[in-house]
């Protein structure tokens, strides 16, 4: 059975983003190639811009994951404001790179708080999605 939907909770350490590739992987069948590659990277870089940012000890990320009509859907929720858009490029390795690597790779791309959270969601086209 093809799941549709995933949630994951991931600790905020440079581990999880490895964590949230895996998580991905779920879903490897439904996207082509390309596509897949640059989700892993759009994801992997939004984990480490959240653990660039100031966190409690307790602080989580949230990973969600749907497929939709046409496209997979990945949401991140922070539980500060890694992913708030900077005014300017971000070069690699700076805060806010996740955030900028979603709007140039991603099919549709948005930044929001939620109270003390910064959320983050991208769009890709499933594999075939003309």
């Amino acid at each position: 059975m093809v799941q549709e939907s995933l949630k994951v909770e991931l600790p905020v350490k440079p581990d999880s983003a490895g964590w949230s590739r895996e998580a991905l992987a779920e879903f490897r069948d439904r996207l082509d190639w390309n596509t897949f590659t640059d989700l892993q990277i759009i994801v992997s870089e939004l984990v480490v811009d959240a653990v660039r940012d100031d966190h409690e000890s307790d602080d989580q990320i949230t990973l969600l994951i749907e497929l939709l009509d046409r496209h997979i859907r990945v949401e991140m929720r922070d539980g500060a404001g890694a992913y708030e858009p900077q005014s300017e490029r971000p070069e690699p390795g700076e805060r806010g790179w996740g955030v900028h690597l979603a709007g140039l790779l991603g099919d549709n791309w948005r930044s929001w708080r939620e109270g003390p959270r910064g959320c983050v969601s991208v769009q890709m086209p499933l594999a075939g999605a003309a």
